[in-house]
Order: structure tokens, then sequence, then C-alpha cells
């Protein structure tokens, strides 16, 4: 893996943290942030082998098929829907599985921040934010979307390419 596609991927983690506080603050994913992500997408699969390259776009074609699915059944935000192409092709076929349970974890934490994080935290901003979430009845899925792919990516470049486990 080539120094350049180390910094490619790494930007995707970072971005997809920005993403998970702006969504978490506005329950926002802007169509920029998500062409950003579609940017990093296509450059880490233009620096990427051949080894991995139809994987990672049948991933990238399986999330989006599941995103448009959700977003047509009015389970998630169009915006949410837009980032699970590029997560896709960014997390590659062998890191799918890791996604899904780490979307899992992260969905049921947020779900449980927003019904017991206002008890239990101190005041403040975070704790106002999942008070007002949870009057509303609604949840940021772009944070665990985030998080979870955020946590794949790491997890393939620290387990080294193309895969996530061996």
């Amino acid at each position: 893996m080539s120094a350049l596609h180390i910094a490619v991927m790494l930007g995707a983690v970072f971005y997809l943290l920005r993403i998970a506080v702006v969504d978490f603050r506005t329950l926002r994913i802007s169509n920029r942030d998500n062409l950003i992500m579609v940017g990093l997408a296509l450059a880490a699969l233009a620096l990427r082998g051949p080894d991995s390259l139809g994987g990672d776009l049948i991933a990238g074609g399986a999330l989006f098929l599941l995103g448009l699915l959700f977003w047509l059944r009015g389970a998630m935000g169009a915006g949410d829907a837009k980032l699970f192409p590029s997560l896709g092709v960014l997390v590659g076929w062998q890191g799918l599985s890791a996604f899904a349970i780490l979307l899992l974890a992260a969905s049921i934490l947020l779900l449980a921040a927003i019904k017991l994080g206002p008890r239990l935290l101190p005041k403040g901003n975070v704790s106002a934010r999942l008070s007002e979430l949870r009057a509303k009845g609604t949840a940021p899925y772009g944070v665990p979307l985030a998080l979870a792919g955020a946590g794949t990516i790491a997890g393939r470049l620290l387990t080294g390419y193309p895969g996530l486990v061996y």
C-alpha cells in the first residue's frame, strides 16, 4: 500500500469523524460532504491494486442498493443513503462484515445515549442535544454510519491490505 493510498484512507477516516459531529449537531449530511467522500473513494480505488477492485466495487454497489432501499422506505435521510456507496468502496468486500458489526454496535450505543445520556451525563451541549433528539424521537443515523466506516477503514489500514481480517 502506497503512502498516498494510506493518506487517502486516513483522510476518509478523519472526514467521516467530521461528518459524525456535523450530523449529530444538525441531522444533516450535505451533498458537499458526500461528494468529498465520493472523491476519497474514487482516489482509493485508483490507488489500489487490481486484486481488490472488483470486491470494493461490489461492496459499494451493495451498500448503494441498501441505502436506496432504506431511503425509499423512509428509514433514513437522503444524506445518510448517499454516504453508503462511498463507505462500501472504502471498507471493501472483505470489510463488510466488520462494518455491519460496528454499525450495529454504534447504533445501539447511539440509541442508548439518546435514551439514557441526558440523565447520566453532566449538563452541557451534548446532554442538551441528546435530550432534543429524545424529545423529537429522532436519531442522527450518520453518526453510527460514520463511526462504523471510520473504524472499519482504520482496521483495514492497521491489519493490512486488502481486507480487515484474514
